[in-house]
């Protein structure tokens, strides 16, 4: 049984096209701007398996109970232009104004695909992370030459392998009191508002 972590596996098998070219940016960055923050944002729930798929099965990774960090890609947006205004402003700490840390947190909500497969009436089936490190794998070689990118099997898969190892809570350490204080600006969409039956606007639109 293959026990090599997700990312182990990434990286002993080939680079990710996406993970590639992300890395020269954040190169070129870091040399040419003074200040870089990256942002990290979970999933975006507007494109969440559970609102693109028409079919009543949903297969997961996991127990089905890992939290998730998900933000609307509004809501994300809101964030960016914040953090923008905040690094043109000056320091003032009579104000609160901090200096804005090279890594930026945001989760928009939290919740488990057990608890979107209730909120949306999928079935879901479960894979244990060892199996489904292999069927990664086994995606990785089948792709052969071809880079991976987010148009492919195996990065979908990969995502899904991530959130049952844990790497997309953003719960309890994330920097959204920095971009909306007490949800002053703008209140962050939850699941539910994506939600076929909550929202039959948004269904089957999402990549």
């Amino acid at each position: 049984m293959d026990t090599h972590s997700t990312l182990q596996l990434i990286a002993s098998i080939k680079p990710f096209l996406a993970f590639a070219l992300n890395n020269q940016v954040g190169v070129y960055a870091d040399a040419n701007i003074p200040k870089v923050v990256r942002v990290f944002h979970g999933m975006f729930i507007d494109w969440l398996q559970f609102y693109k798929t028409s079919e009543q099965t949903v297969e997961i990774v996991g127990t089905g109970d890992e939290r998730i960090s998900a933000t609307a890609s509004i809501d994300v947006a809101r964030a960016v232009v914040q953090l923008s205004l905040l690094l043109k402003a000056p320091t003032e700490p009579e104000k609160g104004t901090t200096d804005i840390p090279t890594y930026v947190y945001i989760s928009g909500t939290t919740a488990t695909f057990n608890e979107g497969a209730k909120l949306t009436g999928k079935e879901v089936k479960s894979i244990s992370i060892n199996d489904a490190r292999v069927k990664f794998r086994k995606l990785l070689e089948e792709e052969g030459g071809k880079h991976s990118t987010v148009r492919t099997a195996s990065y979908g898969f990969m995502l899904k392998c991530l959130i049952a190892e844990g790497w997309f809570d953003y719960s309890k350490d994330n920097h959204n009191e920095l971009v909306n204080p007490g949800g002053s600006r703008w209140k962050w969409s939850q699941w539910q508002d994506f939600a076929p039956q909550f929202a039959p606007q948004f269904a089957g639109n999402h990549l």
